[in-house]
């Protein structure tokens, strides 16, 4: 996998009778130590969107219809 990072690493240790099992948790990554942050905004832009909650929305459409807001 040629990953240079774990994120979110957990060890758990469980000892039962002469038994001990040591149980790893991560997230191997590849992590680019030579990113330039001049030419950051070259990069295009996450295939996704982060949206306001509904409640805002609502809200913002009642003031527009001169509603009065609770």
């Amino acid at each position: 996998l040629v990953c240079h990072a774990v994120l979110g690493y957990m060890e758990q240790t469980t000892i039962c009778d002469e038994v001990i099992i040591l149980s790893a948790i991560g997230t191997a990554a590849k992590i680019n130590l030579n990113f330039d942050l001049m030419n950051a905004h070259l990069i295009s832009s996450p295939p996704f969107h982060v949206m306001e909650p509904l409640e805002k929305h609502v809200r913002r459409e009642d003031k527009k219809e001169g509603t009065k807001e609770k």
